[in-house]
Formats: structure tokens, sequence, C-alpha cells
């Protein structure tokens, strides 16, 4: 007759603590489930490292079971073709209900390629302790001292990368930054083996993660924190005094206030001249800071044309090199003022930041996009965005499309226009000899 043993069937019903979040995560990573309803077989099986069975007492602990954690030797191939003995312990839960419930949370037989993250399984505040669980069973933080090549001193340099398929990597991806725990991360397929790789480096990063998930957490693997929690402090205390030092302290809370507020990188770095490029920076990252722009007026500006027409003129870098062609340009942007065929934009400040040009000809079906221009320091932020938006609107209204000319060669002008719905045709009779025409169309 078997020994009868006791324990929490019901333990994965229901994710609603710390726990059982954590040990989900760990068995998505880890565990082997298999079940074969024709012959009523159930099994779950977690197969450690015999240097982390305290690890597995753990788990049997809250589950509140007896069973035997069995040790033995496993023969073990690596990559490379060569085989070892390893030393592994393990525990094996034979249940209907332990198994069905892991099953319904996503963590089923042959998982690896078919496992998404729960985000519907697990409530939003336990997610943190599912990835750390996850990281603790196939996740690897990696932090090492390297000398550097001008001065020969140690620098810290690492990563921390999970492994599964490319579905449960982007999904992780994009919740961590969603969340902005992480800036950004890499997801790629590892050489000579199907499985995929979500990689995160860059010191600040590695240090969030590593926070957001063990911050105040009572479950972890032990080896894999203490591997790394002495370099993760010494790296804390490096990016504040780093960030101390480049910016004195008098400037420091007046910088982040000026931030905060909405000043732009170029007020605060060469305007007032508080700080460095490279400085500010460190200081947004350290303090986390979610950057809000001042909210833009849009106006057709016909007043203080002049100024206008000078403000202008003066964004544009290739044509105040062309000095020649400066009267014509001034002439052209006035015409455009005249004929209302101007989109201005502008920060509360007052400061101009773009502009559009535009025409629309009877005999067309269209608008066409003659000119649109985002000064450099305002880059990257959406405006751009904002001016087509208006055109969009403007063609709507009318039932008209868009159409503008580029160069096949400008990729970052065609892929912006193609992100926004516009089609490519090539010009047949207007192709030069080194650059050709591309227009590209847009229909409401």
């Amino acid at each position: 007759m078997g020994i009868k043993y006791t324990f929490d069937e019901n333990y994965f019903e229901i994710i609603d603590s710390e726990d059982k979040a954590y040990d989900l995560g760990f068995s998505y990573a880890d565990a082997t489930i298999s079940y074969d309803p024709d012959s009523n077989t159930y099994v779950y099986h977690l197969m450690l490292a015999r240097k982390d069975k305290c690890h597995l007492a753990g788990m049997l602990a809250r589950i509140h079971s007896d069973f035997e954690i069995n040790d033995f030797m496993k023969l073990n191939t690596f990559p490379s073709g060569e085989q070892k003995w390893v030393a592994v312990s393990a525990i094996t839960v034979c249940s209907k209900k332990f198994v069905s419930d892991l099953v319904d949370k996503g963590c089923g037989p042959r998982k690896t390629q078919v496992i998404r993250l729960p985000t519907d399984k697990i409530p939003e505040h336990f997610m943190r302790h599912f990835i750390r669980g996850y990281l603790d069973g196939d996740g690897c933080w990696y932090l090492v001292y390297r000398d550097r090549k001008h001065d020969g001193n140690p620098k810290l340099d690492g990563s921390v990368s999970l492994l599964s398929n490319k579905e449960f990597c982007d999904d992780t991806k994009k919740w961590l930054i969603d969340r902005n725990i992480i800036d950004k991360a890499v997801v790629a397929k590892k050489k000579k083996a199907e499985i995929f790789y979500m990689r995160c480096t860059g010191l600040i990063q590695i240090s969030k993660l590593f926070h957001f998930v063990y911050n105040g957490a009572t479950i972890f693997l032990g080896r894999k924190y203490n591997k790394v929690k002495d370099k993760i402090l010494c790296l804390d205390e490096a990016n504040a005094r780093s960030a101390k030092h480049t910016i004195f302290s008098d400037r420091y809370d007046k910088i982040v206030e000026a931030y905060k507020s909405g000043a732009s990188w170029s007020k605060i770095c060469d305007n007032q001249k508080l700080c460095s490029r490279s400085a500010l920076n460190k200081i947004i990252k350290k303090e986390g800071i979610n950057h809000q722009f001042p909210k833009m007026m849009v106006a057709t500006a016909k007043n203080r044309i002049d100024l206008l027409i000078d403000s202008i003129y003066s964004l544009n870098y290739f044509y105040r090199k062309l000095k020649l062609a400066g009267p014509l340009y001034k002439s052209w942007i006035k015409r455009a003022i005249d004929q209302n065929r101007i989109e201005v934009l502008r920060s509360s400040g007052d400061t101009l930041i773009g502009f559009m040009i535009f025409t629309e000809l009877k005999e067309k079906p269209f608008f066409t996009l003659q000119k649109i221009f985002i000064d450099g320091k305002y880059c990257h932020n959406g405006h751009g965005q904002e001016l087509l938006d208006i055109l969009k609107q403007k063609a709507t209204e009318k039932q008209r499309g868009i159409q503008v000319r580029t160069s096949k060669n400008n990729e970052r002008a065609i892929s912006f226009y193609k992100k926004n719905g516009f089609t490519e045709t090539i010009d047949p009779i207007k192709k030069q000899k080194k650059y050709e025409s591309i227009y590209l169309t847009w229909n409401p």
C-alpha cells in the first residue's frame, strides 16, 4: 500500500498572494506538466540543482505538503555535446485538481513554445512576483566589472535576460516598458536553438528592474539574489554620487523642478546653462521623470508677418546656407501666409517650433504638402505628427486627399508618411540621375 501525502491541492485555484504568483512564475519557467485524462494521470514535476534544494523545501511548505524531496544524479547533455552527471533534487505532485488549475493559468504540457504572459490570470499588483519567479527559473542577472581601455579602472557592466518563446518575450517587454520599469529591451532568437530571449542592458535599467521585482519580496531564489544584490547597491550609490557630482547640489533641485514643469533641453542646457545634456539625461533617468511638454498652440499667423518670415527662415539651415536663395525662400513663405496655406506651431512661450506649407489646387483632388519642418531642438516629440494631423483634418472636411513628394533615399520621411496611411507611387517623368522622386498619397 502506497504512502499517502497531504498538501493543498487548491493552491493555484486563485492567484491572490505573493507566494502563489511567484510559484506560478517559477512553474512557468521550470516545472514539467503532464496529464492523460484517459488514464486519469496528472503529474507536476519540478527538478532543480541540488544546491537549490532549500527552494523546493520552501515551495512544499507553502502548499502545506509533507512530500519527500528526491535526490539523484542526472546525466546532462550540454549544447557543445559534452555530457556530465549533475546532482539534482526534485518533487513530484500527482493531483488532478492541482494540475488542472495550473493548466487553466496557462501552464500546461510542452509549454515552452505556447506560454503567454498571463496578465488576465493574475492581478496587476501581483505581476511583479510572477516575473520574479520566472526570472528565478529561466532568467539571468549578469553583472561584472571590466577594466576600462583608456585608464584600466574597473567599470560595472551587465544585463538581465529571460528565455522563452517570442510572444512571451514580446509581451513581457511591452508590459515592463508600458509601466516605465525599463526603457527598452532586445528580443531575439538564440543561435542554434528554437528559443528566444529578452535582454535588457544599461545599468540604470537593470537597477530599476531589480528594485521592481525584489523590493519588499519575501520569496526568491537566494542564489541569484545574493549574486547581484551587493553590486546593485554599489551601483545605486555610484549613480547618486555621479549625478550629484556632475551637477552642483544647489542646481540639482532647480534642474529637476524646471524639467518637471516642462522646460526644454535647450532652455535648461543651452540658455540657462544649468548643466550639460549628458548630465541632464542622467538626472531624468535617476529621478524617473516623465517630461510633460508645454501645450502647443497652432495658428495661421497672419499677424507679425515680417517677424514670422524671419523666424521661419532662421529655422531652415539649408536655405540660410544658400544665401542667394534667401529672398526667393522668404517670398515663398510670404505668399503662403497671404494665401492662408501655412500652419505654424508655437510653444506656450511663443517660441516657433515648426511649420507646414501646403497648396490646394481646384484641378487636383488633393492637397499638396510642400514642406513640413520642425526645429531640431524639438524633434522626436510628435510635433510633425501634430502638423500632419491638422492637414488631414482639413482634407477630410473637404473630401480631398494629400500628396507629398520626397526622395526615395529619404527613408525616415517615407517611414513617417507610411505610418500615417500614405501609399507610395513613383513619378514616371521627373526622374533624376541620382535621386528618384517618390510620391506618397493619403486618402480619407
